[in-house]
């Protein structure tokens, strides 16, 4: 018996090491070129296998190779590059610029700048549907959001939301964007298809993360100063539960 626990417990610390997440490399981003000292968000390209750092104060975006862990390119962009996201269907990277009242758009590929689309004031997050081809910018600064065609690179509508929008989330089986409103401490439901709002939702104060749970068909929002999470029903898109959270709760993750 003590053999086989042996054996077996061996077999679990083998099993646990193989999947166990751990440290594989650490890549400077500050150098002699005029590197990035202040990353402040991520983006991961399918398609070319790379990924893609955003942040200040040198208003560029980094790409680095996700095989060999190098850096490959260094891409200019706009003032205060505050989000980040990929449009695999286009193959391009789009670059929320909060001081220029931008999104840049990179080429996928080629790690060259497309185009520079103008945008609503303060830009600060971005959201990809890939089922309509359509990049949406939350504005904090003018509350709205813009949506952008991702294959013309153009503004094809405005929307207008509560104030201080700063984080977007989506809810493909829905077919809705959620989009959370940091003074107004509300969360904007947004049809997709129509590109038009369907519900605005009291939550918590000062909202400032977003989380889908696409099984239960529920969007989780962490209050960061009412030190709570709203439980929001997709379907009627009404408060459900309060959970009450730890001090100033500013993230969340779906398991």
């Amino acid at each position: 018996m003590r053999l086989t626990r042996l054996v077996v417990g061996s077999a679990l610390l083998v099993a646990s090491l193989a999947s166990a997440d751990w440290l594989e490399k650490t890549i400077l981003l500050p150098d002699s070129l005029g590197g990035m000292s202040g990353p402040c968000c991520l983006a991961l390209n399918p398609i070319s296998g790379r990924a893609y750092v955003g942040g200040g104060p040198v208003d560029c975006v980094i790409a680095i190779d996700i095989t060999t862990k190098q850096r490959i390119a260094r891409i200019p962009a706009g003032r205060g590059v505050r989000a980040l996201c990929c449009n695999p269907l286009d193959n391009k990277i789009y670059t929320a610029n909060f001081d220029g009242n931008s999104v840049t758009v990179i080429d996928g590929e080629m790690n060259q700048v497309v185009a520079t689309v103008t945008v609503g004031n303060s830009p600060c997050a971005l959201s990809f549907n890939p089922e309509t081809d359509r990049v949406y910018c939350a504005n904090s600064g003018s509350d709205d959001i813009t949506v952008i065609d991702g294959v013309t690179d153009s503004v094809i509508a405005t929307i207008s939301v509560g104030d201080g929008p700063c984080t977007l989330c989506r809810a493909p089986e829905a077919n809705k964007l959620y989009c959370a409103n940091w003074s107004s401490c509300s969360v904007t439901a947004i049809d997709e298809q129509t590109d038009s709002v369907v519900a605005i939702v009291p939550v918590g104060n000062h909202p400032l993360a977003l989380c889908n749970n696409p099984q239960e068909s529920k969007v989780y929002c962490a209050n960061s100063h009412g030190d709570s999470v709203t439980v929001i029903d997709g379907a009627a898109d009404s408060v459900v539960a309060t959970i009450p959270a730890g001090d100033y709760p500013h993230g969340l993750c779906y398991n």
